[in-house]
Order: C-alpha cells, then structure tokens, then sequence
C-alpha cells in the first residue's frame, strides 16, 4: 500500500482517469433535460466550443508534429474522415454526424494524453504529476465545448455524458500501453494519431460546426467573440 504513490502503472492509471473524468465535468453547468433547439446559451457555448478545438488543434497538436514530414497527409485523413464520415447521415443530420465525429477524435486525443501521462510518470513521479495537472488545466475548457456539440447532436444529457466517460478509457489505454511497452517509440503515435486528430478537429470546427452558428447574424458578433476567447484560451494553456 504504502509503495502505491510511487508506482509508475498506478499513478499513471490515476492521472489519465483524472484527465478522462473531465469530460463529466460540463454536467455542473447543464441542466437536467436541456435541450439544444431550447437553450439561448448553447450557442456561445459551441462558438468557444469550435475556439477551443481550433486552438488545440493549430496551438497544441500542431507543433508536436510539425517535425515530420508525413503531418499534412495525417492531417488529411482525419479531415476527409468527417467528410465521408457525413455520408452516413442524413443531409440533415450534419449535427449528428459532427458530434460522432467529435468522439472519435476525442478518443484519439485521450489515447495521446494517456501516453504522454504515463510517459512522463516513466522518467519521474513529480514530472508525472505535472504533467497531469497540465493537461487537466487544458482539457477542462475543451470538454465544456466537446459536451456543447454532443447536445447539438441531439444527444440527451445523461448520454452525451456517458459517451465521454467512454472516451476517458482511451486515455487509461494509452497509459497502458506505456506501462506495459515502456521502450515504446512515440513516432507511431506523433505521426499518425495526432495528425489524424488534428483533422478531425478542424472538420468539426470549420466545417460542421462554425457554419451554422455563422447564420445567426443577430448575435454574430457575440459568436466571433467566443471563437476567438476559445482559441485564446487553449494558446494560453497550451504554452504552460
């Protein structure tokens, strides 16, 4: 018991459910049986929530795989993935399709999380820490405007909540694989999982999501306000 605080598989299993947790972490603001088609608010909220994903994704993301050259292509594919991901989906169901596109893109961003939380807790148990409490810092904003689109979706608020309780187990299996593979290379990882993420993010951002808000030319000026406090925000804490 007493050698658990210094144990590399449990306290990176600790820090990367902390960080998966987050994504319940939007049901203190959202009321019970909210609706989006009835919620005034939710539109700021999707805003930052777009702000947020285009600030992880060029902030973030990008500079940790700018070093390699197959990036553009990774990124690419995760674009083109929401794109054909579409045609499942009724034409009207764009909403539907940006909100499961979204959970897969999450998965992936927790997958890396999860590696670089039990990577960081491989070289040392306070860097470890650290590193933690970095990315719960990052990843509590990003999940306020992920929990934002899944509503939009038209998921209920007890589902969009256990879809990202879902998500949070990409994140413990990424530690996992850390802990089991403690040589293993991040390259696999920085070259095609981050990528494919990073375009994931700009379709559901750019093209499913910011369309929309950008009809309501009453409060248009109130939306671009919240992209731009959402991508701020993501720059300041992705430089911490």
């Amino acid at each position: 018991m007493s050698d658990w605080g210094d144990s590399v598989a449990f306290c990176s299993t600790i820090g990367s459910l902390l960080v998966g947790l987050t994504g319940i972490f939007p049901l203190l603001f959202v009321k019970r049986n909210n609706k989006y088609a009835e919620s005034a608010w939710i539109k700021y909220v999707l805003a930052f929530g777009a702000g947020t994903l285009l600030g992880d994704a060029f902030l973030h993301l990008l500079p940790e795989v700018m070093s390699y050259h197959e990036w553009p292509l990774g990124a690419l594919a995760g674009y083109m993935f929401g794109f054909i991901f579409q045609k499942f989906f009724p034409e009207d169901d764009s909403a539907k399709t940006g909100a499961y596109v979204n959970l897969f893109a999450n998965c992936l961003d927790n997958f890396t999380h999860g590696l670089a939380i039990a990577g960081s807790f491989v070289i040392g148990i306070s860097r470890g820490w650290a590193t933690t409490a970095t990315i719960l810092v990052h990843e509590i904003p990003h999940e306020l405007g992920d929990f934002a689109i899944l509503l939009r979706g038209g998921l209920t608020r007890g589902r969009a909540a256990v879809l990202q309780l879902i998500t949070a187990f990409a994140g413990l299996s990424g530690a996992l694989v850390v802990i089991l593979l403690k040589d293993i290379s991040p390259d696999l990882v920085l070259r095609c999982v981050v990528p494919f993420t990073i375009g994931a993010f700009i379709y559901v951002s750019l093209t499913n999501v910011l369309p929309e808000l950008m009809e309501d030319e009453k409060n248009y000026h109130w939306i671009i306000l919240n992209i731009t406090i959402g991508i701020v925000t993501m720059g300041l804490l992705s430089s911490l």
